[in-house]
This record gives structure tokens, sequence and C-alpha cells, in this order.
């Protein structure tokens, strides 16, 4: 090379390396240098006999372009997945959430979970566990892994949207700079109080609401509140996380409020580990109900005025009958008799009112026929 290519090329060295900026982008050429595309524009153009600094930096346009481009993929792939895996059975994983496993590249959970997905993860998923009560630690870490290009699929108990992940990754997508690009997708799962509510027969017939006794995020005040006005709403009602080792005396105090409102009659049914090996499903009577028999893994539901017990199993009639619980004429083969329909309470008076109105528009006097515009009324 002469010798001024050389000192052209010193000069060259100098100033590249004087600048901290240039230095990093040389860093990125390096990297991308052992591309082919990059490579063979190099190797080209040194056969072609062009100066050093030509070739270099027409590797380095095709360099910094392969970078800029492979890290547009990359966000382009970042996405976190909330999964609900249901309440503890394998056969209770929804199809959906069973692919969003398969896809993942990362899974972020609470360990106990990981048996129920470890069977149809692909070879290289790395799972990460943070621990009971750390779901702000497990959030973090599904934001920092999708933010380096990853599919994150944080697994839930449950359904991921009742009590579960799904609200704290989109307040924290909201909070968190630089994640707006994050694709964030909620995949539904068979909730604790649903599969529950399975077991025990047919409770959560009618409106319903879900309640949890855990004041660790809601002031307890406000708990009591809900509780409330659940039961003077006749709301079928779910208990979450009625005890723990620490809080015990929230379930008497629900007891003690519910029967101000409602027959101490009304059906309470109960299951443990819901789905699992360990499973107990109990049914009882409000009066009757004894929180000792409970634990942090039971879910209560308390029946509505209309609930009834009927084989063993709790009922919460829809109101299809009304007068009647067989269809007349059509014979029961059911040896064991049909409990009487739950009494029927009168209408409200503004929905009487509205009955009568209805029955005079219908039998009463028609309206007088629509008379023409007067415009177009014959002289």
């Amino acid at each position: 090379m002469p010798h001024q290519g050389r000192a052209g090329w010193s000069g060259f060295r100098f100033s590249l390396f004087a600048s901290r900026r240039i230095a990093v982008v040389t860093c990125a050429f390096c990297q991308a240098a052992a591309e082919d595309d990059a490579w063979k524009v190099v190797r080209g153009a040194k056969e072609q006999n062009s100066s050093f600094r030509e070739w270099f930096l027409r590797g380095l346009r095709i360099a910094i372009s392969n970078n800029l481009r492979n890290f547009a993929l990359n966000m382009s792939k970042a996405k976190i997945i909330v999964a609900g895996i249901g309440p503890g059975s394998p056969q209770d994983v929804t199809p959906a959430v069973l692919e969003a496993v398969r896809q993942a590249d990362v899974i972020i959970g609470y360990k106990y979970y990981f048996q129920f997905v470890e069977p149809y993860l692909k070879p290289g998923t790395e799972c990460v566990d943070t621990g009971m009560k750390k779901e702000r630690e497990r959030a973090e870490e599904a934001f920092r892994y999708a933010e380096s290009g990853k599919t994150v699929c944080v697994v839930s108990s449950g359904d991921a949207g009742i009590y579960g992940m799904a609200p704290l990754i989109w307040e924290m997508k909201r909070e968190r700079s630089g994640s707006e690009d994050i694709e964030i997708e909620v995949l539904p799962g068979i909730s604790a109080f649903q599969k529950a509510a399975s077991l025990l027969g047919a409770p959560v017939g009618h409106d319903f609401c879900v309640i949890s006794l855990s004041d660790l995020m809601t002031p307890w005040e406000t708990i009591e509140r809900r509780i409330v006005a659940a039961a003077m709403a006749d709301f079928v009602t779910a208990v979450y996380n009625p005890k723990s080792n620490g809080r015990y005396w929230q379930l008497y105090r629900l007891k003690e409020l519910f029967l101000k409102h409602r027959s101490p009659e009304t059906p309470v049914g109960f299951v443990r580990q819901a789905g699992r090996d360990e499973q107990q499903v109990s049914v009882t009577t409000l009066q009757s109900f004894d929180p000792e028999q409970v634990d942090m893994f039971t879910v209560v539901i308390i029946g509505n005025s209309q609930s009834y017990l009927y084989q063993g199993r709790f009922i919460t009639p829809r109101g299809y009958y009304r007068t009647t619980v067989a269809t007349p004429g059509t014979p029961s083969t059911d040896s064991t008799p049909a409990p009487p329909p739950p009494p029927q309470t009168p209408p409200a008076p503004g929905q009487g009112i509205m009955v009568e109105g209805f029955r005079a528009i219908a039998g009463g006097p028609q309206p007088p026929p629509p008379q023409p515009h007067p415009a177009l009324r014959p002289a």
C-alpha cells in the first residue's frame, strides 16, 4: 500500500477511535462483518483494489443496516402473553394457552405452576421463578425479557384477569417508559370459582359477584362495605382468599353480615383444592357453615334467596320455572321428589306500572291514523 495510503489510514484510525460514538459503531461492524452480505462487500471491495477507507465504510453501512433491521425484527417480536392456566388440573388448561406456551421463549410465574406447562415447552425455553407474593418482580422480569425481543408467557392460576397478573402487566406497561411497542395479549382461563361451581352443581345460575377477603391491597373497610352491598342485593357471592395463616376472623365477620340479610337456610358450598388431587367438595347452610373447615386454598359460594339444595347439589335457578318444577304431563324418571319452587316476590311498584301500561297499550283504543302534512292535503 502506498505511503500516503498508510498515512491516510493512520489519520482515519485516530479519528475513528477518538470518537466514542464511532467506536461503538465499529463494534457493530465487527459483529456484523461475520454475516455473509457484509463480509462479501468488504472482500469484493478489497479485490478491486479500493482504498481501505472506501471498503471499510461500505461494509460499515451494511453492518449498521443489518443491526438496525435485526433490532426492528426483535422489537416486532416483543410480546407478553398473560395466560390463565386454570385451577390446577391439566384437563382445565385451554388449547389457546397451550399454544402460547409452545411459542414462548420465556415462561415466568410461580414455580408450582410450571409443572402444568413443562410438557409443552419447546427446547431451550427458559423458566423464571419469582416466588410467592412477588407479582411486581414477576411483571418487571417479563418486561425485561420482552424488551430484549423475547416472546414471554406469564402464567397465572385460574383466569389471569381475575385477581391475576393481567391488570398488573397492563398497569406496568402504562407506567414503564420504552415499553410502548411491546404487545400485550391476555388469554382467559377457567377460574377457581367456575371450577368450584361446576363441582357443587349450578350455584351461579343467576346474578353473582366475587369478593376477595384479602386486605393486602384493599382496606378492610372497603371489603366490608362490598360484603354488605352483595348481601343486601341478593347476589350469589363467591369468596376468594377466605383465610390465611395470619388472617382468620374476616370469614366469621362475613357470615355474620350475611345472616343479617339472608335466611339461615341459604345454601353454602365450599371447595378446597378444586381440580387437584386433594379436592374436597362440601355443601351446607349459612347457619351451619363452619369457617374452621376453610383454608386459603378454598373457594366459598353463598347462594341467593332463590337457591336450594337438591340431591346433594347446590342449585340457583335462572327463573324458567315460576310456578312448577316439571313440565305438566311429563313423567319424571327421578324417584326423588323435586323440591317445591321457591316463593316468588311480588313485582316492584315500578315494574307493576310498566306492566299495566303495556296492557293498556295492547288492549285499549287504537290511536288515530297519522294525518298527512298540511301542504299535502287537498284544497
